[in-house]
């Protein structure tokens, strides 16, 4: 008997494309094909300075490489609030340690 392989995973914009077999459907389990390919970005926001003006930028570079995973440094509420909307769809891990963004 042959045995059914798990098709990839591919990564679609900012969420997984998760393809499964039946036979992980019964056991509950979920097998992905690897490798599992996802972007991740870092970028500096520089607090606040100049932000109304750098704010365009950021967004163009969201529309572009739509990361899986972002992180920043230099976090400030005004550039927190504009990443929670742009990246609606995405989760936050959120640090209650001082630090840039608390002092």
């Amino acid at each position: 008997m042959a045995r059914t392989l798990p098709q990839p995973a591919r990564a679609t914009g900012n969420r997984l494309d998760e393809r499964v077999t039946d036979s992980s459907r019964r056991s509950g389990g979920l097998f992905l094909q690897f490798p599992v390919r996802f972007s991740i970005v870092t970028y500096n926001l520089w607090g606040r300075e100049r932000w109304p003006e750098r704010a365009g930028a950021l967004g163009l570079f969201l529309g572009l490489y739509t990361p899986d995973v972002m992180c920043v440094q230099e976090l400030v509420p005004e550039t927190q609030k504009f990443l929670d909307e742009r990246l609606a769809d995405h989760a936050r891990v959120d640090d209650p340690l001082p630090g840039w963004h608390t002092e």
